[in-house]
């Protein structure tokens, strides 16, 4: 179950809390406290007396060693009481556990400072410091305090850092909630342009043609030439680009397949930038009809006719390339490759690159655009999620 960060109060609350918990204990990070604070204290400890280099460093180098060994204990210590703790109840859930956990921690390595100072130290230095009794007992609330301050510091910022991380983490979620209804709510308006078309203009245009007809007999032969020529291009218009525009709109993928449904797609642009395809077998193994919806087939469409479209917008391009590959791991591949001007790098970012974000969210994956060596334009998209 994933832990919802501790909420950190202000104030007076705030810094009683901090200094109380309960939190999770860092023994590394205090280990690495421990170190700065014994050194600059046998530093400033061992400079009293040593009026050379050579002596303060015959001096100080056993107090070194020392810190290392006592800070490896500091590290020890810690991780043993809290493993212990943990056998009755978690330090980060019992106050009373924290609160016991780093006081015992500190009267253990108070003693062993305090020990260690007093093996490590030269015999001149050592006269002069007090009885170690009397080290035990001033140490104890220094040692404690930085126990205790430096692990509530720390773990405070770690709580304050969660609780940004799982905010963002629910805007970003909402975010893309956001936009996948408005894909579903931009479909949904395609395939009703789709069925618009399909049943309304398309029957329209029928009926005016058949009752149309029923004046042809009237007509003289000059005018039944230019009477037919008009009823042909209004079936042209019926039968081909009023369908053509209603695939567009809402591709059949899950009839035709995305190929199909992408060879459709650029045909619209034959006469100004004609588009060639690299489908393997693999490929259109993995993208055949097979009556059901594929959110990654759709998407690839999507995104297609979003760089198809900026190609020839932006880039001014007079030919395209478009190849689909499948990866090792499932995923697809695809590579628009065009003739156009490469993008700026400071561009902004417009609707199409919303879009194709969109669509990545929607089925996961991730884009790229591009300069070829060749002075063009690439786009290279890998959609989908990996089998495991």
């Amino acid at each position: 179950m994933k832990r919802i960060p501790r909420r950190i109060g202000r104030g007076l609350g705030g810094v009683w809390h901090t200094l109380t918990g309960p939190w999770p204990i860092y023994p590394s990070a205090m280990a690495l406290i421990a170190v700065y604070g014994l050194f600059v204290s046998v530093g400033s400890r061992t400079q009293v007396g040593n009026k050379t280099v050579g002596s303060y460093f015959e001096s100080v180098l056993p107090q070194w060693a020392s810190i290392v060994v006592t800070c490896f204990l500091v590290y020890v210590v810690l991780r043993v009481f809290v493993a212990l703790a943990a056998r009755i109840r978690p330090v980060e859930q019992s106050r009373t556990a924290y609160l016991g956990t780093l006081f015992l921690a500190s009267l253990v390595i108070t003693l062993f400072v305090v020990v260690a100072t007093q093996l490590s130290v030269d015999d001149k230095l050592r006269s002069t410091l007090p009885p170690l009794s009397v080290r035990f007992i001033l140490s104890v609330p220094v040692i404690a305090l930085v126990l205790f301050i430096g692990n509530g510091v720390l773990a405070a910022v770690r709580a304050r850092l969660a609780q940004q991380e799982t905010l963002l983490a629910e805007r970003l979620a909402m975010v893309r909630s956001e936009r996948s209804l408005l894909l579903a709510a931009e479909e949904k308006v395609r395939a009703e342009a789709s069925h618009t078309l399909h049943d309304d203009v398309q029957a329209a245009l029928l009926r005016s043609v058949v009752r149309l007809e029923a004046l042809r007999d009237r007509l003289d032969e000059d005018d039944r030439a230019l009477f037919d020529a008009s009823i042909d291009e209004i079936e042209t218009v019926r039968e081909v680009r009023v369908r053509a525009l209603g695939r567009v709109l809402a591709p059949n993928i899950d009839d035709i397949g995305l190929l199909q449904a992408l060879e459709e797609l650029a045909a619209l642009y034959a006469d100004v930038m004609p588009v060639t395809f690299d489908f393997p077998e693999q490929i259109a193994e993995r993208f055949r009809p097979v009556g059901d919806q594929d959110e990654t087939a759709l998407a690839l469409y999507r995104i297609t006719e979003q760089v198809l479209l900026n190609a020839l917008k932006h880039a001014r391009a007079t030919s395209v390339e478009v190849a689909l590959t499948e990866l090792l791991d499932g995923r697809a591949r695809l590579e628009i490759t065009s003739d156009g001007v490469p993008p700026e790098t400071d561009a902004e970012a417009g609707t199409g690159t919303a879009t194709i974000n969109a669509w990545l969210d929607a089925v996961g994956g991730w884009w790229d655009m591009g300069a070829t060596s060749s002075g063009g334009t690439r786009v290279t998209v890998v959609a989908g999620h990996a089998r495991r």
